[in-house]
């Protein structure tokens, strides 16, 4: 399912709540809450042109990386543990893996053309990108309730892995940001 897809049903959700299910609901109010804040934070940030408030938008875009990852693990976690449905699970991990990618995209736009910190960007922020864009052109990135649970294994292990990325990536951002501000 393409990108540009799965944010359009979303928004379908977001027209229709009653029609849908509770965890799909939520996953659309969460999607749109991430997005809604990207969007504030980054205006703020270009807005204002002060590295701080740069550094704080690529850190919040970030944590909110972070959450989605967070979801996707819990998710197949659940999954695993029978209490959910295959359908209802790939319909959440869609979702959130839906909003990883443009907010890494974001990020790296934000270090390269307001920071100019070319080499945070390529050291810290295109290394998981780069693993994005490599699992969606193999297929791997979205999930389909019929085949879910033969490659719910290896899809929990890489969600784990750019889980402890995501970690990795915020105390790197932090890091940085703290030897730009203090140089």
């Amino acid at each position: 399912m393409d990108i540009v897809e799965q944010q359009s049903k979303l928004f379908h959700i977001l027209r229709h709540p009653k029609r849908f299910s509770h965890s799909e609901r939520v996953a659309a109010y969460a999607n749109a809450v991430g997005w809604a804040l990207s969007v504030v934070s980054i205006a703020v940030a270009l807005l204002l042109r002060s590295s701080l408030f740069t550094w704080l938008t690529v850190i919040f875009l970030e944590v909110a990386s972070t959450v989605n990852m967070m979801i996707v693990v819990f998710m197949t976690m659940e999954y695993h543990s029978k209490a959910a449905d295959a359908g209802e699970v790939t319909s959440l991990l869609n979702a959130s893996l839906g909003m990883v990618m443009p907010l890494r995209v974001l990020q790296c736009l934000l270090l390269l053309l307001a920071l100019g910190s070319y080499v945070t960007c390529l050291l810290v922020l295109l290394p998981p990108l780069v693993f994005d864009i490599v699992q969606r052109v193999r297929g791997a990135y979205f999930v389909d309730p019929t085949t879910f649970w033969r490659v719910s294994a290896d899809f929990d292990r890489k969600a784990k892995l750019r889980l402890c990325c995501d970690c990795v990536t915020f105390i790197w951002l932090l890091c940085a940001m703290l030897i730009s501000l203090l140089s």
